[in-house]
């Protein structure tokens, strides 16, 4: 409700003469913008859980009250949220928790204590059978 009407609020003072109307064309039009999110929970037993959502505080809310007895996070509770990234275009958060999901828990950890430059690190293979150390002459 507060959202609605601090929106309301914002909506009169851009429509007074104090911004012009190109400027305030684009904040009506980014206020209007559909916002999703990628999310990862660490859940009480150490384990994370990720998800996308359009509405991050009901997600979590449904995460944190147990609304579904079905879902991964029910028997895991007190949940945290670790990390939150917001997405204009649905698509691309779909594609980006499906990525996520399929990471390593180094991987999670490196983008939630926000060393997203760790990525490449943890994605070398480096168990022995790995074409760097592919030589040409022992075949």
């Amino acid at each position: 409700m507060t959202s609605i009407i601090n929106l309301s609020i914002f909506l009169t003072f851009i429509d007074s003469n104090l911004i012009n109307k190109s400027r305030r064309s684009l904040i009506i039009k980014l206020l209007k913008m559909k916002r999703y999110y990628v999310y990862i929970l660490k859940c009480s037993d150490d384990s994370y859980y990720t998800g996308v959502t359009n509405d991050i505080e009901r997600r979590l809310n449904e995460h944190c009250f147990g609304s579904n007895k079905e879902s991964y996070t029910y028997n895991k509770r007190p949940l945290e949220l670790v990390l939150c990234t917001e997405f204009n275009d649905v698509n691309q958060a779909i594609a980006f928790e499906k990525q996520v999901k399929g990471w390593s828990r180094k991987k999670k950890e490196a983008i939630i204590n926000d060393k997203w430059e760790d990525l490449k690190n943890f994605s070398e293979c480096l168990n022995k059978t790995t074409h760097k150390n592919f030589n040409k002459k022992n075949v």
